[in-house]
């Protein structure tokens, strides 16, 4: 009973402590966005530098997606056929 009690505890920390970070980093966004509004070349730099960026990000992740998902499924699949074919072939030579 009272692992499961320091279980749940300790779980909402981490709940609290997230939504915590989650409330200062829209905070931290605001202020920037906040600055950006007051000082237009940081606008403008952000608009030539960070949105780019992210565009790249965004179809390297598009990219990147299938590929560690095909290679992640395939593992386990491979790794399944492995030990059959070991199997066989210690069932072959006797030693199973």
């Amino acid at each position: 009973m009272t692992d499961t009690l320091e279980h749940v505890e300790e779980e909402l920390s981490w709940v609290g402590l997230a939504v915590a970070e989650s409330l200062r980093a829209v905070e931290l966004a605001a202020i920037a966005l906040l600055a950006l509004l007051i000082c237009p070349p940081l606008l403008i730099l952000a608009v030539v530098v960070i949105v780019p960026a992210i565009a790249v990000a965004a179809v390297v992740g598009l990219i990147a997606l299938p590929v560690l998902a095909v290679r992640h499924f395939h593992q386990r699949r491979a790794a399944h056929v492995h030990r059959r074919y070991v199997a066989r072939a210690l069932a072959k030579v006797g030693l199973q």
